[in-house]
């Protein structure tokens, strides 16, 4: 991040996982988002509960064993109980505490695939397939990052940082670019504001439409019940 901090004002990353919880004496299967520190407050995010991770976590493999749990997972798997906060549980056998709740209607970054949980990303180890220097060896893969272009700096400004960067670590070869495919934060945030507000409004014509059921009223007076697309 502070190599390109130049034309970037927040860079944050994740890596996605199929790692097995144990809580509660059941155990199951959790889509986990191993992600930097700074993920929530880069998004600009609140929990629900709890706290998020903290921009100091993730920077060391094995540390900070601390879990932040999606909100429909929370609903689903712990009834919506506050008192999850504290609470240790087993993911891939390791004791992680679970530290709080991510907002209603965030899911994660991946459009195809729901996220139940979250990670530091230096605990990413715990999946057991990963080198011991997973944490600084270029080849390991599968980290998405995503960056906010910094207040007046313009995509090519960003590029060309970004490729300069890459050219004096031997990434890619003088005359080479490493192409940048940003998406803007910010932008995306606007996008989760939004679809936050629609998934509240598609709530409540549920429970309005469920009222009308339960009040014997006629198939044609029963409101409409619509998910609008993002």
């Amino acid at each position: 991040r502070q190599q390109t901090a130049a034309g970037f004002s927040d860079v944050l990353g994740y890596a996605l996982g199929l790692d097995g919880i144990r809580a509660n004496a059941k155990s199951d299967r959790s889509v986990t988002a191993y992600v930097t520190g700074n993920y929530f407050t880069a998004l600009g995010l609140r929990p629900a509960i709890g706290r998020l991770m903290l921009p100091s976590e993730g920077k060391t493999e094995r540390a900070d064993p601390h879990r932040v749990m999606a909100y429909s997972y929370w609903q689903t798997r712990f009834g919506g109980d506050p008192g999850v906060v504290g609470k240790q549980v087993s993911v891939d056998g390791h004791p992680v505490t679970i530290v709080g709740v991510a907002p209603k209607g965030f899911a994660g970054l991946y459009s195809l695939v729901d996220v139940q949980g979250y990670l530091p990303y230096g605990m990413r180890v715990i999946e057991g397939r990963l080198k011991n220097d997973f944490m600084t060896d270029r080849e390991t893969r599968n980290l998405y990052l995503f960056g906010r272009l910094r207040p007046g700096a313009s995509l090519e400004q960003a590029q060309a940082k970004l490729t300069d960067y890459h050219r004096s670590k031997g990434i890619v070869s003088a005359d080479e670019r490493n192409d940048l495919d940003t998406v803007r934060l910010a932008e995306l945030s606007g996008q989760l504001a939004k679809a936050q507000e629609r998934t509240l409004e598609w709530e409540t014509r549920l429970r309005q439409a469920r009222a009308f059921v339960a009040a014997g009223a006629s198939p044609d007076k029963v409101p409409e019940v619509r998910a609008n697309a993002v």
